[in-house]
C-alpha cells in the first residue's frame, strides 16, 4: 500500500540519522561521557543506533510485528546498559549518551515522514513522534534495568 514505506526510503532515513550524527561530532567530541569510549566502543555504539533506527522504522510500519520489534528494542537497551556499565560509565553518563542519539533519531523521522506526508504534517507528525517516542522509552527502561 501507499502507506507502506519502501527500503529505498527507510535507507534514506537512516542515512538522513547517520548524516546528522556526523555533523554532530565536535558536538559529540565536546562530551566528557564520549571521552571514555576507545574507536572500537564508538563503532559498536555506531552499529548499534544503524540497528535501532532500522527497527524504528519497521516498528513504524509493521503494526502487526510491533509486539516482537519491541523485544528486540529492550534487548538492544540491555546490551546498551550492560557495555556501557562494564565500560565504567556513570548511569547519568549513559542517560546523556543515548539521549543525544534519541534527538537526532527522532529529529530524523519526523522530518522524514513531514516530507512524505505533505500536508497532512500537523497529525501525522505527532502519531509518529508518539510511536517513535514509547520505542525508545522502551530502550531505555531496559538500559536503565540492565544498571541495576
Amino acid at each position: 500500500s501507499s502507506q507502506e514505506r519502501g527500503p529505498r526510503e527507510a535507507q534514506m532515513i537512516v542515512q538522513s540519522a547517520i548524516g546528522r550524527a556526523r555533523l554532530q561530532v565536535d558536538e559529540l567530541a565536546a562530551q566528557p561521557w564520549y571521552r571514555h569510549y576507545d574507536e572500537r566502543t564508538r563503532e559498536e555504539h555506531r552499529e548499534m543506533g544503524r540497528r535501532l533506527l532500522g527497527l524504528v522504522l519497521h516498528y513504524l510500519n509493521r503494526e502487526d510485528e510491533r509486539a516482537a520489534l519491541l523485544d528486540e528494542a529492550r534487548k538492544i537497551g540491555t546490551e546498551y546498559g550492560a557495555r556501557a556499565s562494564k565500560q565504567r560509565l556513570t548511569l547519568s553518563d549513559a542517560l546523556r549518551a543515548f539521549l543525544f542519539f534519541r534527538d537526532y533519531l527522532l529529529e530524523s523521522v519526523v522530518q522524514m515522514n513531514d516530507r512524505r506526508v505533505g500536508q497532512k504534517t500537523s497529525n501525522d507528525s505527532l502519531g509518529v513522534y508518539r510511536h517513535v517516542n514509547l520505542f525508545v522509552n522502551e530502550v531505555l527502561l531496559a538500559m536503565v534495568k540492565a544498571y541495576e
